[in-house]
């Protein structure tokens, strides 16, 4: 499917510190899965993380909330993870990414 390789080349991108290159790439693939009524948290966390990276904070709040709900239930590793949730559920609140990234 492309709109995996679009979060995975936008995953990448981040690592690489190229954030503001990746976020194109994530919104087309969170559209898509959205509009084929299928979100995607693994799409809408990165697209949070993206967001934070380049100072979007709103929309990096309004990302990791669509995120954390789906990852719950569709991530089994995601309630393990303390580190990943904890990040996740400070993004969704405006404002604290700052300190986060």
């Amino acid at each position: 499917m492309i709109e995996i390789s679009r979060y995975a080349v936008g995953k990448a991108l981040r690592a690489l510190g190229r954030s503001a290159e990746a976020i194109p790439l994530l919104e087309t693939a969170v559209a898509w899965a959205d509009g084929e009524g299928a979100p995607d948290g693994w799409f809408h966390e990165e697209l949070a993380e993206e967001y934070a990276n380049v100072g979007r904070d709103q929309e990096a709040a309004e990302q990791a909330g669509a995120a954390i709900p789906l990852l719950e239930r569709d991530d089994p590793d995601f309630a393990g993870d303390p580190e990943r949730s904890t990040r996740l559920r400070a993004l969704a609140e405006p404002g604290e990414s700052e300190s986060l990234t």
